[in-house]
């Protein structure tokens, strides 16, 4: 996910979504791509996970990912659906 120029404030989990977790990747450009993926950890050294279930949203500080150029999200589950899209809530910096 290109969040360049927004940051998160939150993401939307649909129905099917059959996990409990959501962890955060991130990545600077490099010669204008995404370069290498890396694991977010909070202040704390632990690894920024979301909390979360099927249909809700959930908010994000606007704070957590400001910077990030690049975000990929993983589920700590797999899905059982292939089509399960998490939408993330993005604002304009």
């Amino acid at each position: 996910l290109n969040i360049k120029g927004y940051q998160l404030v939150g993401l939307e989990i649909p129905s099917n979504f059959d996990g409990t977790d959501i962890t955060f990747e991130a990545a600077e450009i490099i010669d204008g791509a995404a370069g290498t993926y890396y694991p977010v950890y909070d202040v704390t050294g632990t690894a920024y996970t979301v909390v979360t279930s099927s249909s809700r949203r959930v908010q994000i500080p606007p704070t957590d990912f400001f910077g990030v150029k690049y975000l990929r999200l993983n589920t700590t589950t797999v899905q059982a659906t292939s089509d399960t899209i998490v939408t993330a809530v993005l604002e304009r910096v």
